[in-house]
């Protein structure tokens, strides 16, 4: 049986270290410094710091994001595409465009209230007129246009538009208070034709209107008392003409650019981005959203060319635009085919009309 702690009636007493046995071996003092926690950190911060025992994390590859990895989905097939323009690619060239317009001072139906001395003076004449119609082709920056004001003809051309002011309208509606308010209105009708084999653009022609009077701030206002054969009352309804014209100018080149687009191959491949053959030479402007195509040809008795089909490979986007090859980086992939060489590339809906493709 164990002796008590304490004898009775005395106080416990406090035990005592015991003695080191010079026969026993003692852990070194380093060995027993490490059993403290704070030694242990102070030991393995610096290793972790140096890299000795601590894996550091790889920087990202910006290499690393490849076709797998990009959404998949339907795309539709964009407008614009012909076969003709293919051999523009290999020549570094836009489709040139020959304009001819006439009807501007006689269309068949005209009912103007301007006089002609006053659309002479505000510098609305025929042949300036011709000359703002190109330079809204111009403008576009996707075709080029032939200057027919310097002895060119349209056997230059890849396409002929003739446009024709078929008619003009121009009123004035009362409203409240005694207030009458302008309405213009010019009619225009384009032909656009392939100069080589005289194959139409618009199948039937292309009509457009350009209109002015449609609301409160687009209108030319007569106050009680201002009569329209006012000199300062014709000026504002020859500026309300030029705007309408100018509209219908506008509108036109809107649906001649969506139907006659830049066309591209690609010729190179790396990962999500390819290269292509078409810069700002062919049409394409940096920023442009473009449709990568693969297509097969058929030839027609004759011997005309035509695709046979095409289908639609990707979606891209293109922000350096050079002068003749553009670099561009896939958004989206066709469930089943990727970009290969020798593919090729189109304006999408997006960038030729504001439509986004899908």
């Amino acid at each position: 049986m164990a002796p008590p702690a304490h004898a009775p009636g005395q106080p416990p007493t406090t035990p005592t270290m015991p003695t080191k046995d010079p026969t026993v071996l003692q852990a070194p003092a380093h060995r027993t410094a490490l059993r403290s926690p704070l030694m242990l950190a102070a030991l393995v911060l610096p290793l972790a710091l140096l890299g000795g025992c601590v894996t550091k994390p790889k920087a990202p590859d910006r290499h690393s994001e490849t076709r797998e990895t990009l959404p998949k989905g339907a795309i539709r097939m964009p407008q614009g595409v012909d076969i003709r323009n293919v051999r523009l690619i290999e020549r570094g060239e836009r489709v040139r465009v020959y304009t001819a317009l006439v009807g501007i001072d006689d269309p068949r139906d005209k009912s103007l209230l301007a006089r002609p001395e006053v659309m002479q003076g505000l510098n609305i004449t025929n042949s300036q007129m011709r000359r703002r119609f190109m330079d809204t082709i111009a403008r576009t920056r996707r075709l080029e246009v032939l200057d027919n004001s310097a002895s060119v003809v349209d056997e230059g051309s890849d396409l002929v538009v003739d446009a024709q002011v078929t008619q003009v309208t121009q009123a004035l509606r009362p409203i409240e208070g005694g207030v009458r308010v302008s309405q213009t209105s010019v009619r225009l009708s384009v032909q656009a034709k392939n100069r080589l084999d005289g194959t139409p653009l618009f199948v039937g022609g292309l009509e457009v209107v350009g209109q002015t009077g449609g609301s409160t701030g687009d209108r030319e206002v007569l106050r009680p008392g201002e009569r329209e054969t006012d000199p300062e009352v014709q000026k504002r309804l020859g500026l309300d003409y030029e705007r309408a014209l100018q509209r219908a100018f506008d509108e036109a080149v809107k649906r001649l650019s969506n139907a006659v687009r830049p066309m591209g191959k690609v010729v190179s491949v790396d990962g999500n981005q390819f290269g292509m053959l078409g810069g700002q030479a062919h049409g394409f402007q940096g920023g442009d959203e473009v449709v990568v195509f693969r297509a097969t040809t058929i030839k027609l008795p004759g011997g005309k060319e035509e695709f046979a089909s095409t289908r639609p490979v990707a979606v891209a986007k293109c922000e350096g635009a050079g002068v003749r090859t553009s670099q561009c980086v896939l958004i989206k992939l066709s469930p089943e085919l990727k970009p290969e060489l020798n593919d090729y590339v189109v304006l999408s809906d997006y960038s030729a009309t504001g439509t986004r493709v899908d």
